[in-house]
């Protein structure tokens, strides 16, 4: 009997909290030091205060807030970034899936030394294209195009990931930057609709290391190469070798 008499205490208990329980708004949740520690921006004493605009629970991080942000920390007389594109994990699939399916196709079966070694490879090429593109940023500035380097925050520009601009062109020593006037046309192989590879050629390397009067340059298609069409169509710049 008191076993029930304590149950039934309990549960009573739980409806009466129950009752009383009511979701509060996104702007009226508390401010915690916990949340403090997402938005640096607001000090402690601002959170225990409730001086924090609902906004900051819930205005979503766009991409033109984001570059915003990186505009209004660039000097004056620096190119404005314009737009960032999407990364593309469409040639790293391509790649790791390539490795097991032709290993089948070998005549000594996939478990030969040989299939294994060029299953291996494929992975291992997948691998380092992941990386580089959850690493790499094709950006468009209002005067030229640049790659850059994520740094940071997980690689995420929407955590707070920076953009950190790549080292010298190992081949030609230059940097991996090149004005759109000076881009004299590019392309995707086998296609747009199957990118693998972008050859753009350029004037802008200085003479003497250029070949037959432009500089080409070669890169895996690790962003979105629709956007990367539409983006130099608005600034001019043709389709084509």
């Amino acid at each position: 009997m008191k076993t029930i008499f304590s149950c039934a205490t309990l549960l009573l208990l739980a409806a009466k909290s129950s009752a009383t329980f009511v979701v509060s708004p996104v702007g009226d949740r508390p401010k915690t030091a916990l949340s403090q520690s997402f938005h640096p921006g607001y000090g402690i004493k601002d959170w225990q205060n409730n001086r924090v605009p609902a906004s900051v629970y819930t205005e979503p991080v766009t991409k033109s807030k984001i570059m915003d942000e990186i505009n209004a920390k660039r000097k004056a007389g620096e190119p404005k970034v314009e737009s960032i594109l999407d990364p593309s994990f469409a040639l790293t699939y391509v790649v790791a899936m390539v490795g097991p399916y032709v290993s089948t196709l070998h005549p000594g079966g996939p478990a030969s030394l040989l299939a294994t070694g060029g299953n291996c490879f494929h992975l291992l090429l997948a691998a380092l294209l992941w990386v580089q593109t959850c690493r790499v940023r094709c950006v468009f500035e209002s005067d030229g195009i640049e790659f850059y380097n994520l740094k940071g925050a997980g690689l995420n520009l929407k955590k707070g990931a920076r953009l950190e601009r790549k080292p010298g062109n190992f081949v030609v020593g230059t940097d991996n930057r090149w004005k759109y006037d000076n881009i004299t046309g590019y392309q995707f192989f086998p296609s747009i609709s199957l990118p693998v590879i972008c050859v753009l050629k350029e004037k802008q390397t200085g003479e003497g290391k250029q070949y037959y009067g432009e500089q080409p340059h070669f890169f895996p298609a690790l962003f979105d190469a629709q956007m990367f069409k539409a983006e130099m169509d608005q600034r001019g710049v043709k389709y084509g070798l």
